[in-house]
């Protein structure tokens, strides 16, 4: 018992850090060495409460729940930057920011293709996993 719960808690951590990587795909700051670095560091970080989770929840169906962390965590990343575009707006909004900042997430081309992988890698490893478990 005490192990599924930190194997979920892992998998928690790990569906942060993953939305905080694809959070960072939207960045359109030129700070590129600083944001490669972050990436890199997330990424890993990502990886690593992964497999962790994976290796603690010890279930059989890991492509299941790892299909299951990329789409949610893919999902809110899409809610947030959609609530973000919809605050942008309204007009009393774009009055408080400073100006310059309004550009800041801004790079949606290449965001929402990092984003669109991932959910569809996400929901390739759930039909795998439903697929293998109607065949046995």
């Amino acid at each position: 018992m005490l192990r599924k719960i930190f194997g979920i808690a892992f998998y928690i951590m790990a569906g942060f850090f993953l939305y905080s990587v694809e959070l960072l795909a939207f960045l359109n700051e030129p700070m590129y060495p600083i944001k490669l670095i972050l990436l890199g560091v997330l990424g890993v970080l990502t990886v690593v409460f992964t497999v962790i989770a994976i290796l603690i929840y010890r279930s059989g169906k890991w492509r299941k729940n790892l299909g299951i962390l990329l789409v949610s965590a893919s999902g809110f990343c899409v809610f947030v930057i959609f609530s973000f575009f919809c605050f942008l707006l309204t007009p009393e909004f774009r009055e408080s920011i400073p100006d310059g900042q309004l550009t800041l997430f801004s790079n949606y081309g290449s965001g929402f293709l990092f984003v669109g992988v991932i959910i569809l890698v996400g929901v390739m490893l759930i039909k795998i996993d439903n697929k293998k478990d109607k065949v046995i």
